[in-house]
């Protein structure tokens, strides 16, 4: 994939997993044609473990590839931005409910989260999940 070119294999990890994924949303493309590239991608770590073919293993959990790849080609487009919030930000299922656009902080790169379990606060952002939040 000419996206990871620079990068040898155990070199990944998840921020460039979701680096990719971002850049892909950008560019137009369709949840199902991003779905077919990261099974593909998760295809080609495994062989190469496999076989041996690389000097380490890349730092991907599986289970949070699992998971963005199933959001990325449902059907419903809120489950896989749901799944990456998750991922990427620590905050609880309940309070990713209620999040709305206005509460977003996109230029400070945080999430105000009004009824949080300890109380109102402000949580903070990696910027690979606002550009996804973005696209």
């Amino acid at each position: 994939m000419p996206f990871f070119k620079t990068e040898p294999l155990e070199g990944l990890n998840e921020r460039m997993i979701y680096d990719y994924v971002s850049k892909r949303i950008e560019d137009g493309a369709a949840n199902a044609t991003i779905n077919r590239e990261l099974a593909t991608l998760r295809h080609l770590i495994n062989r190469c473990i496999e076989w041996d073919l690389t000097k380490g293993q890349p730092k991907i959990s599986m289970y949070k590839e699992t998971l963005v790849i199933a959001a990325a080609g449902d059907h419903n487009p809120d489950v896989w931005m749901f799944v990456i919030i998750a991922l990427d930000s620590g905050i609880r299922h309940s309070e990713i409910l209620r999040i709305r656009w206005e509460d977003i902080d996109f230029t400070n790169k945080r999430i105000y989260v009004e009824k949080a379990k300890a109380g109102q606060r402000h949580q903070p952002l990696p910027p690979s999940l606002i550009r996804l939040i973005r696209a």
